[in-house]
């Protein structure tokens, strides 16, 4: 008799027991794949801005850039830097600071077509790549921006912050440079322009 019961557990067991331990794997492998999807997400991402990060834009935009090249279609760079930003660290703190930066970044993403791409490269800088979007365009996009700014406030402890930001703009084929970084360099030469004619506005550095 007890043989018998040691064979029906050692037939019956690992038929129920097969079932829990699969969806038990399956949960772990489900659990796991959400992680790598979070982890692949913070790293395109900019958590405070929901702007793409430096690496990710550089790679997007190189691909659009080649596309652009090949199909000769117009496109734009735009670099973007706040005016005096560590002024709002010293005055009203860091949270503060990072308030202006999340409402800046939603500014961003009301006003860019979904063909644009956005990036945070690096404190409170930022970059640009507009499809299709040729110097006046650019400049008009530059524009819009501008006034979204100025008719934005961020409250912060009852406190109204207002901020500013300065911009430079690098465009093809207005500019025939090799390479993305290239793009960049000028655009931010065009970007130093507007810090040092008052900040506050955009300008074009003509490549010669």
């Amino acid at each position: 008799m007890r043989a018998n019961t040691s064979v029906y557990i050692a037939t019956f067991v690992p038929l129920i027991a097969a079932p829990i331990i699969g969806w038990v794997l399956i949960d772990l492998l489900f659990k796991i794949h959400q992680l790598e999807e979070e982890m692949r997400e913070l790293a395109t991402y900019d958590a405070l801005t929901g702007l793409l990060r430096r690496r990710a834009f550089t790679e997007r935009a190189e691909l659009l850039y080649k596309i652009a090249k090949r199909e000769k279609l117009v496109f734009s760079i735009v670099m973007v830097d706040f005016d005096h930003f560590k002024k709002i660290n010293d005055q009203y703190g860091h949270d503060a600071g990072d308030k202006v930066l999340a409402a800046f970044g939603k500014t961003v993403l009301k006003i860019m077509r979904e063909s644009d791409l956005a990036c945070r490269f690096g404190g409170e800088e930022f970059a640009f790549f507009l499809s299709n979007t040729a110097q006046t365009q650019a400049l008009k996009f530059s524009e819009r921006l501008h006034i979204a700014i100025r008719e934005s406030s961020i409250n912060y402890e009852g406190a109204s912050i207002q901020y500013t930001v300065s911009m430079g703009i690098a465009s093809y084929p207005k500019a025939r440079i090799k390479n993305v970084q290239g793009f960049l360099k000028v655009a931010d030469k065009g970007l130093y322009i507007a810090k040092e004619n008052g900040r506050n506005q955009t300008k074009i550095y003509e490549v010669k």
